[in-house]
């Protein structure tokens, strides 16, 4: 079972009186006999899956002490309802494979091995629906990879944000102490021993059958608690076939696995600092018994009911609370769960003989919000959790031709007579006489001829961006607007079928919603023919901070699904609405009306709008406008940052200590104004980074240059394990949350440019852009660990291989001298691989004389040499000895992409630059395919890998150049 804690909410409650379920023998036969089994590989192990059906896929996540059995009723009742059911043995469970190391069972492996199934299955995203430990992953899977997720019904367990001064176990230990059951599982093999002295099916049944709201305690002189021979009355909804069935996988593969879950609780806190105050942003819904344990923990009730879930899950749509249901919901209320599963995932209404797709959340009067083109339901997703809040029922339909809503293959079913048509037959559905309405762009104009057919309908009207267009009976519309502004403008362009959505295809769905969605020029919109949307699909379009890449993969993800044709054919309709609604000429729109518009909005700037808003001739229309808004563009934001008074260094850098992600920080700073984030490399420190620093403060821009773990005055773990990039990036997270930043440009080299690029992939959020040096973005290659493919092309003798073995390099480096071994890595110019023979190591004495390049000085590796001789190598080369462990943990990202804008630099006598395959993906299209908004790069004749050391004014202006683009 998984651990409730202290958690907050604002989605609607709905308290549900149930009875219990009854199985039958002859159910349980179906079950075995219509549900096929498979084995799969994924992520490095063999995955058993039970499957059915055939439709969208429905992944199901189980939880402790259960398997994919447990799904077995949901799984007949959603594979009926035309949807693929698929739920495997996670991993540690039944016929899936059991790594033996706690360390393997962080969310992050588990994760991994659920993208690879869902990859194994065709599929870009699913439905998932999880419950207990598959709860918790689910909400995980959720956070690192929502592109995959169409929407989560999660069961008994509510989602627990990141804490990050206190370790979850720490925390259950001081709230319940040592006998609680998660706290009791911590120790390896004490848990297994006490489940055998009891017997399997007895563990089985006390867990299944376990209804006490209170907290599981196992004392550990008492242990579980009962013989094997101890008769245990099972509920009606549990059959001994069942605990059997469970208990023939347990015999065969124990609980081990299982528990290793418990006992990774701490890691996967370690771990997961990157994504401290994420919220979870996919559609939701919750549901939990009244006397599940985890309902009961202190604090989680007030958690889901008070604000604090919401906020932490925006897009939870609803709450359900069962009476008199405990902990295994799914299998005690089996008929009630397939139904609010059911009902989630489908979420559609049949309105004017069309299936329609509605966003809801509230109670209260309701507001019905009609978005315009290219958006969705979701363009209205900040109002209505505002509204929601306030006491009102937002809800928010995907037009007909948009998202997941029917789209009509003929223009002519576009007329503002079936959309109003559809939406009076919606406020039917939801059993209201009256709404309010608000409206943009299309869902302006589709809301003004709302209110001009059916006034009695309509409460109130906000309307955007849009003003009301009254009827011209001597000249159709699109005839007038190509007097007016010719044949390239946007709404003529479109005429046409088939003409625009070939433009878009060439331009790539991203692209055009991006300029569609970013677009600010107050002139009009013009698409000349000859140069069509005018972007390939490649294009970099940065984004304004409102709008983020997530925002358009949700876009994006509607549209590539639908096309566009659903929402062009609203403008090739325009003619024949001016046609069909000739009745209402001359006819005012008499409901109260509220309008706003931008001054940059193109509409408002179109030919005569000003003077018929402003002049009298919009309220002579509109009799009962009651205020018009003109929403000025606001100047930007100072990110002035009064300056802090610390000892003064190297030509006015600023150092001080921060305690970030359970460590403490060295950061160099200097300047005020945009923050540029720096990251070193081996065997650097926030050092390597002067020069640009100083350019770039000189330049307006806050230079933050940190001493990674592990290095200079940075506080060094001991473990190798506390070096991947999920410490790491959560360092650096942590670091700029105390900057009071929400976004940072990044600068990356060597080790700091590996960390970069997994900074870019856990949070493009965080990221306003980057520049990277030396080390390129390499994709996970899923088949083989990095360092015995390392092995396999170079030897062991390769600097990566050498260093692999705990002790062996310090030995080695301490041998040589640290001023020798500093100088031979920092004057390297070899491009070839960095070989060192075990039995020669760093060649020459610690006196031997090494000639240093014109822009190293010898006070610089004093400096760099000062730090080392204080803090050792050990936590710099535990970077390359976490490098399989990293490969293990990134399974999750396997073939995504990172999404910011990126420069590339590299100099051409670079090692890694001339490691075989490396230009050839650099230059042939790799790069960039994984790097789509790859906008550079730059490879510097006759430069090695130092290379912001080398060439300092060089990199410096590189990075500026780009840097100030955004």
């Amino acid at each position: 079972m998984g651990n409730g804690s202290a958690v907050d909410r604002l989605c609607p409650t709905h308290r549900v009186l149930q009875t219990q379920a009854k199985q039958s023998q002859p159910h349980r036969k179906r079950v075995m006999e219509e549900i096929e089994h498979r084995m799969v590989r994924v992520n490095g192990i063999n995955m058993h899956i039970a499957e059915i059906g055939q439709g969208p896929v429905v992944l199901f996540l189980h939880g402790f002490p259960e398997l994919w059995y447990t799904w077995r009723h949901q799984m007949l009742a959603l594979s009926a309802h035309g949807y693929r059911a698929v739920a495997p043995d996670l991993r540690g469970f039944g016929d899936t494979d059991t790594p033996a190391s706690i360390s393997s069972y962080t969310s992050l492996q588990i994760v991994g091995d659920l993208i690879a199934l869902i990859d194994s299955l065709g599929q870009d995203q699913v439905f998932v629906v999880g419950h207990d430990w598959g709860a918790v992953i689910a909400w995980s899977f959720c956070l690192y990879r929502p592109d995959r997720v169409k929407a989560l019904v999660n069961l008994s367990v509510s989602f627990k944000p990141w804490h990050p001064s206190r370790k979850p176990v720490e925390t259950l230990r001081a709230v319940f102490g040592v006998d609680y059951y998660v706290c009791r599982f911590q120790e390896p093999g004490e848990a297994e021993d006490m489940f055998a002295r009891a017997g399997t099916t007895t563990v089985l049944k006390k867990f299944l059958t376990y209804r006490n709201p209170g907290p599981l305690m196992i004392p550990k002189e008492t242990g579980f608690g009962g013989s094997p021979n101890t008769t245990i009355t099972l509920p009606s909804w549990l059959l001994e076939e069942d605990v059997n069935y469970y208990a023939s996988k347990f015999d065969q593969t124990g609980f081990t696995g299982g528990l290793n879950y418990y006992r990774a609780l701490d890691l996967n806190w370690e771990l997961t600092a990157p994504w401290t105050g994420v919220q979870v942003k996919v559609p939701v819904k919750f549901i939990v018994g009244d006397l599940d344990l985890t309902y009961n923990s202190p604090g989680v009730k007030e958690y889901i009911h008070n604000g604090g879930f919401k906020k932490d899950v925006p897009f939870l749509q609803e709450v359900v609370v069962m009476e008199e249901v405990g902990h295994f919901i799914n299998e005690e209320k089996p008929d009630e769960i397939n139904k609010h599963i059911y009902d989630f995932i489908q979420k559609k209404v049949s309105v004017n003989g069309i299936n329609m797709h509605v966003a809801e959340i509230g109670e209260g009067p309701v507001v019905l919000f009609l978005h315009g083109f290219p958006e969705l339901w979701y363009s209205w997703r900040h109002q209505m959790l505002h509204l929601s809040a306030r006491g009102y029922r937002a809800v928010a339909p995907d037009l007909r031709g948009f998202g997941d809503t029917d789209a009509p293959a003929s223009l002519s079913s576009y007329t503002y007579f079936q959309i109003v048509g559809d939406l009076i037959a919606l406020i039917d559905s939801l059993g209201q006489d009256q709404v309010f309405v608000v409206g943009h762009d299309w869902g302006a104009v589709i809301a003004w001829y709302f209110c001009l057919f059916r006034p009695d309908r309509v409460k109130a009207l906000v309307n955007l961006s849009v003003a009301f267009r009254p009827r011209n009976p001597s000249r159709k519309f699109i005839e007038t607007l190509r007097a007016l502004l010719g044949d390239d403008y946007y709404m003529c362009r479109f005429q046409e079928p088939g003409e625009a959505e070939d433009m878009f295809a060439c331009a790539g769905t991203t692209t055009v919603l991006k300029k569609l969605l970013t677009y600010r020029n107050p002139g009009p919109l013009m698409i000349p023919k000859e140069t069509g949307f005018g972007r390939s699909p490649n294009t970099t379009i940065t984004l304004p901070s409102w709008l983020s890449e997530e925002d358009v993969n949700y876009y994006a993800s509607k549209f590539d699904q639908k096309g566009f044709t659903g929402g062009l054919n609203y403008y090739r309709a325009l003619d024949l609405n001016w046609e069909l609604t000739a009745p209402w000429t001359g006819v005012q729109v008499k409901v109260p009306v509220k309008f706003i518009v931008g001054d940059l909005d193109l509409t408002y700037n179109s030919p005569g709008v000003k003077e018929y808003i402003h002049n009298g001739r919009f309220k002579k229309d509109v009799p009962f406008l009651q205020e018009v808004v003109v929403m000025e563009e606001k100047p930007k934001q100072s990110n002035h940052i009064p300056q802090r008074q610390s000892k003064r260094e190297m030509e006015g850098i600023e150092h001080r200590m921060v305690r970030v992600n359970g460590i403490n920080m060295h950061v160099a700073e200097i300047g005020e104004g945009p923050v540029v984030l720096f990251l070193h490399g081996f065997p650097e420190l926030w050092y390597s980074w002067r020069h640009q620093m100083l350019h770039l403060s000189a330049r307006g821009y806050r230079a933050v240059a940190p001493d990674l773990r592990g290095f200079g005055d940075t506080d060094a773990p001991a473990s190798f394990t506390s070096y991947t990039h999920f410490q790491i990036v959560g360092d650096l997270i942590a670091l700029i949350d105390s900057l009071g930043r929400d976004q940072v440009f990044v600068v990356g080299h060597d080790w700091g440019a590996v960390v970069a690029w997994y900074f870019c992939l856990f949070r493009p959020d965080r990221v306003k852009a980057l520049v990277n040096l030396s080390v390129e973005f390499r994709p996970r290659k899923p088949s083989r660990k990095p360092v015995e493919s390392l092995r396999a092309i170079f030897g062991d003798d390769y600097y990566i291989c050498r260093f692999q073995e705990l002790g062996e390099a310090e030995d080695m480096f301490a041998s040589a001298g640290t001023a020798r071994v500093l100088k031979k890595f920092l004057a390297n110019r070899n491009p070839g691989p960095l070989i060192l023979p075990k039995e020669r190591r760093v060649r020459g004495s610690p006196d031997t004389t090494i000639t240093l390049p014109s822009w190293l000085s010898e006070e610089d590796i004093n400096y760099y040499a000062s730090k080392f001789d204080q803090k050792g190598f050990t936590g710099g080369l535990n970077y390359y000895r976490a490098m399989d462990l990293n490969w293990e943990l990134t399974a999750p990202w396997t073939g995504v992409q990172v999404k910011v804008p990126v420069k590339f630099i590299v100099g051409e006598l670079d090692l890694t630059y001339n490691i075989p395959g490396a230009k050839e993906y650099i230059h042939n299209g790799g790069f960039k395919k994984y790097v789509p908004f790859l906008e550079e790069v730059v490879v510097i004749e006759g430069v090695g890998h130092f290379i912001s050391q080398e060439k300092p004014a060089e990199i410096s202006e590189h990075i500026y150049d780009f840097i100030q683009k955004f």
